[in-house]
């Protein structure tokens, strides 16, 4: 799109959800024994989240990008991880950082599986998540403008 006679690429992400993972209408089923070593694998494998940001990657390009969505991962995993190398988080430095994103994990700790990231030649003026949602996830909201 072109906005302010400048283009720029906006992208919606939803990547496979873990399919180890016991998931009905109530939310997701996991135990702590679970949750660690899909944690683990999240952050050290090669996943299919982790191969399709590749993919994303190497198709969105980083000039005027904001990536969004629900990437089925948590903020240290290896495909969060790859997002960062090129992009920025809209969280990172906000209070809502950490701040869980699947309202249905059964967790005493909800996950936090959405993301926006944005390419450097932009600014984020303010991000946060936004604490109410009609579906299992809670969207994260930004405000943007174009960096120098």
């Amino acid at each position: 799109m072109v906005f302010e006679g400048r283009k720029l690429r906006l992208c919606s992400v939803h990547l496979d959800r873990i399919d180890s993972i016991d998931v009905d209408q109530r939310g997701a089923h996991l135990s702590w024994d679970e949750a660690i070593s899909l944690l683990a694998r999240e952050t050290t494998d090669e996943t299919v989240r982790s191969r399709c940001v590749k993919e994303l990657l190497a198709w969105a390009g980083s000039d005027r990008v904001i990536i969004g969505g629900d990437f089925n991962t948590v903020f240290c995993s290896k495909a969060v991880r790859k997002m960062e190398t090129v992009f920025k988080d809209a969280l990172a430095g906000t209070s809502d950082y950490l701040t869980g994103t699947y309202t249905k994990s059964g967790l005493p700790v909800a996950p936090r599986l959405d993301f926006l990231f944005y390419s450097k030649k932009l600014a984020c003026l303010k991000a946060h998540v936004v604490r109410e949602s009609a579906g299992d996830h809670y969207p994260v909201k930004a405000e943007f403008c174009f960096g120098s």
